[in-house]
């Protein structure tokens, strides 16, 4: 399972691959090849009945260039599309299907969408290496040229612009926000950029950077403020509040000034507000015991989401000692 995601009826979604040994006929071949042959899907499981659907993705054709067999990128019905390795999903409130689409895994991604019509069509990013190829059936006939592309690295880039002039690197999360845009978080590693937060638009299809400095911008470290004000650090966790409000947690980082702290993000004022977190300093409370947020001790975060109720829940790696870690659990109430 590479991602899942939960809609509020109830139905998972789950992105998934497999990669079994399958014999293939390539071209002009008389006798079968053994190949590990990835192939990535998604399912939709409805949990009252048990049923499992397929969404997108499809294991009876292939693509045979420069000596090798490789995953896909290809727009379409949903039943025709082809996949490549999916790092996060995300439903917006029509019932849309949003995902990120690796590729073969080499740094960036590209953002696709399952309309509710079933097509799936590639919104904002594309392969490096889009152009038409051939792909085969897996006995090696029926040969058919499409519209493709595999590797999706973009050299660290992360321009903004529309459609297919924008790129996405190092995804660490996406997320619908409250006023039905979509936010990807991305990742340290970029040339120009450091960890940042960027906007995509479905409407205009244009994706802009709202929060994150340049790579030769100093760091200061300041996490509250408006968006151009705040710096961002390793995400290792992006969800959206009942109000429509994005939260973000970071991994550990020894040099902030607040390692442990869990953040919101106002897209509607373009600010940031730190909800809870303190940091961490040997002879503090301990931090299992409850305690105001502004001043909670809050180790790693590696997970938030939300129940029912709108109580958010927070999980944790708490390092007190190098030799001791913990996994704990908090909640903080709206």
């Amino acid at each position: 399972i590479d991602a899942m995601k939960i809609a509020d009826d109830g139905t998972i979604y789950l992105a998934v691959t497999n990669a079994p040994t399958a014999r293939i006929f390539l071209p002009g071949a008389t006798e079968p090849v053994e190949y590990e042959f990835p192939f990535h899907r998604i399912l939709k499981i409805n949990p009252n009945t048990g049923e499992v659907k397929k969404l997108a993705g499809r294991n009876d054709k292939y693509c045979f260039d420069n000596g090798a067999v490789y995953e896909s990128i290809v727009d379409g019905p949903a039943d025709k599309a082809m996949i490549g390795k999916v790092k996060g999903i995300e439903l917006d409130k029509a019932g849309n299907l949003y995902f990120l689409d690796g590729g073969q895994l080499e740094g960036g991604a590209v953002l696709r969408k399952i309309s509710t019509d079933g097509m799936v069509t590639t919104e904002a990013g594309a392969a490096d290496d889009l152009a038409d190829y051939v792909f085969y059936d897996n006995d090696g006939t029926n040969p058919e040229t499409l519209k493709a592309g595999s590797s999706v690295n973009n050299s660290a880039n992360t321009a903004d612009g529309f459609g297919a002039k924008a790129k996405i690197y190092a995804v660490r999360g996406i997320v619908v926000g409250g006023n039905g845009k979509i936010y990807i978080a991305q990742g340290f590693g970029s040339a120009e950029m450091r960890e940042c937060v960027r906007e995509f638009n479905p409407v205009t299809k244009e994706v802009t950077t709202i929060i994150g400095k340049a790579t030769n911008a100093p760091e200061k470290f300041q996490y509250s403020g408006t968006f151009k004000e705040v710096d961002m650090r390793s995400i290792t966790s992006f969800d959206a509040d009942f109000d429509g409000n994005i939260l973000v947690g970071y991994d550990e980082q020894i040099f902030a000034e607040e390692p442990r702290s869990i953040y919101k993000i106002d897209v509607n004022k373009e600010m940031v507000y730190k909800i809870a977190g303190y940091k961490f300093e040997y002879g503090q409370s301990d931090a299992t015991k409850p305690q105001p947020g502004q001043t909670a001790l809050i180790g790693q975060v590696s997970r938030i989401l939300f129940d029912q109720f709108g109580k958010l829940y927070v999980g944790y790696a708490r390092f007190d000692f190098f030799d001791q870690i913990h996994l704990t659990t908090i909640s903080i109430t709206r």
